[in-house]
């Protein structure tokens, strides 16, 4: 008998140094066969009706994966069934997904027929709530850039004192480890995700719940700038190549860096780990875990780098920490808006639409 259903979170987006970066497009995986987009009311409404969907799909007994909100940290913004290769997501703004790059069925579910039919009171501040929104997000930007800039010059100091060679061994070690005479083939599905974010409540992770689906953990510790995404990039290079499926996490700062990886089909996963992204590691599946700390392979610097890098490390969580106050003003705004259209909801056109939503997903 099979035992509880297996319940995946991610982030469907972060706010980045590059501004806002969105994986919707690869929400939709395990070869899916059908994507119902919502639209036509606010997030709230839209969060809610996944949240009820998925409690019924989990009753049933199916594994699942949400897709979280990283503006509004709790909202979904995506449902996935994988068994019955269905994603259900929300359509409204400021996602943007390229149906065109998909050949299964796409559906449009229009759920503006939820809300009642009322005048929107006048006291509501419709102008004032988005501008305040949008400049306290744009300021969170600046900030993260600065931050971003930061953590490159540390990464430049930092790169001086780590022992190249150590860090070459602990990469063939991993790979030694993982691939077992891996033969090649042709490759595999990979899906560009996101299992932390930097949102309004500071940098929130999924680890755990993604983890619990893996027997062997890999964790790359250690100090800022030391080089751990540059490991997972040349394991993921070799991996790709080998035509292994992959989930590849990016950096919820940088996407352009690696963050984790993980192979479903050998239920293995390759972990940064650290400061910023804390997770319990004691999953009840996990039969081998193994730890890869970095800081053996730097020196000590002298005082002058000390104190540079020393100063680089302060900078960057102060802009960091900045970006975050900013993100928690916009979310605010936002909030406003947001309780002002939810109260506009019915109850009953609420319980109809996820009934259909729920009998499309079966049909």
């Amino acid at each position: 008998m099979k035992g509880k259903p297996l319940v995946r979170k991610f982030f469907a987006d972060s706010n980045t140094a590059c501004g806002f970066h969105s994986v919707y497009n690869h929400i939709p995986g395990h070869h899916n066969k059908k994507l119902f987009i919502l639209r036509g009311t606010c997030k709230s409404d839209i969060s809610a009706l996944l949240a009820e969907v998925g409690e019924f799909m989990f009753k049933e007994g199916y594994d699942l994966e949400y897709f979280f909100c990283s503006l509004q940290p709790g909202s979904i913004d995506a449902l996935t069934i994988p068994a019955l290769k269905v994603t259900v997501v929300d359509g409204s703004a400021p996602h943007l997904l390229d149906t065109s790059q998909f050949n299964f069925l796409t559906e449009e579910i229009g759920v503006a027929k939820m809300r009642k039919k009322k005048i929107l009171s006048l006291k509501y501040n419709k102008s004032r709530n988005d501008d305040e929104a949008k400049e306290a997000y744009t300021a969170g930007y600046y900030y993260l850039a600065e931050a971003q800039l930061a953590l490159k010059h540390l990464t430049l100091y930092k790169k001086a004192i780590v022992d190249t060679v150590k860090i070459n061994q602990v990469v063939l070690e991993l790979l030694g480890r993982i691939m077992d005479d891996e033969p090649c083939r042709k490759e595999g599905l990979q899906r560009n995700l996101l299992a932390s974010a930097i949102t309004p409540r500071g940098i929130l992770n999924y680890y755990e719940s993604i983890i619990s689906a893996c027997s062997e953990l890999y964790l790359l510790t250690g100090s800022l700038g030391l080089g751990k995404s540059g490991i997972l990039d040349t394991v993921y290079q070799v991996l790709r190549h080998k035509g292994l499926g992959l989930e590849i996490y990016r950096c919820a700062l940088n996407p352009d860096k690696i963050d984790a990886l993980l192979v479903p089909e050998k239920g293995l996963a390759i972990v940064k780990k650290g400061q910023h992204l804390p997770f319990n590691t004691n999953s009840s599946g996990i039969l081998y875990k193994e730890y890869l700390n970095l800081d053996s392979s730097a020196t000590a610097a002298d005082e002058w780098k000390a104190e540079i890098i020393n100063d680089y490390e302060n900078r960057f969580e102060l802009l960091l920490s900045q970006g975050i106050k900013c993100f928690r003003k916009g979310y605010e705004a936002q909030i406003k808006k947001e309780a002002h259209h939810h109260l506009m909801a019915d109850s009953l056109r609420f319980q109809n639409v996820k009934d259909e939503i729920i009998s499309k997903v079966f049909s």
